[in-house]
């Protein structure tokens, strides 16, 4: 005996048809005039449904292959943001480097230095500022490290001082 059922899961009505002569499902002995244009719908009906699950996951193949490729284009866009990135912290650290310019000595200073650059010497508690004037150091500013300024505040006060003695 051969049977299908039309499960509603699958688009169907959830009715079952056999090929024998049951008086509920079967097609044999006459039953065949009132189940077959039922058994034919539920047929139609579950191919209905395979078409709308193939087209379904033809969506979204097309909306996964799209998202791919922006998926590819966003890398590209990242790796390209990451090199700008790299170069500017590199021209960041080189700019750092210029402007810290600190150097042992004066000589040494204007022997890595071009006219019209800044460099800075340690001298004596004090960050001595020098412009590179054609080859010679010219002194800007002196710039007191913490423990000179420490050192100076705790020096009396020469005005007092001669006004009391």
């Amino acid at each position: 005996m051969a049977s299908v059922t039309f499960p509603t899961e699958f688009g169907g009505d959830g009715n079952t048809y056999t090929d024998d002569a049951d008086p509920a499902t079967g097609l044999a002995n006459g039953g065949h005039r009132t189940r077959f244009v039922p058994c034919l719908e539920g047929a139609v009906d579950m191919a209905s449904w395979a078409k709308e699950q193939a087209d379904a996951s033809y969506a979204n193949r097309l909306k996964a292959a799209a998202d791919a490729a922006k998926a590819v284009s966003a890398n590209s866009s990242a790796q390209t943001a990451a090199a700008t990135a790299e170069t500017a912290a590199d021209a960041a650290t080189a700019a750092a480097e210029t402007a810290a310019a600190i150097y042992d000595s004066v000589p040494d200073a204007l022997g890595a230095t071009s006219d019209g650059a800044y460099f800075k010497v340690p001298e004596s508690g004090y960050l001595q500022l020098y412009l590179n004037t054609a080859g010679a150091a010219k002194p800007i500013m002196r710039l007191a490290s913490e423990d000179t300024l420490r050192a100076v505040q705790q020096l009396p006060d020469p005005l007092l001082t001669s006004l009391l003695f």
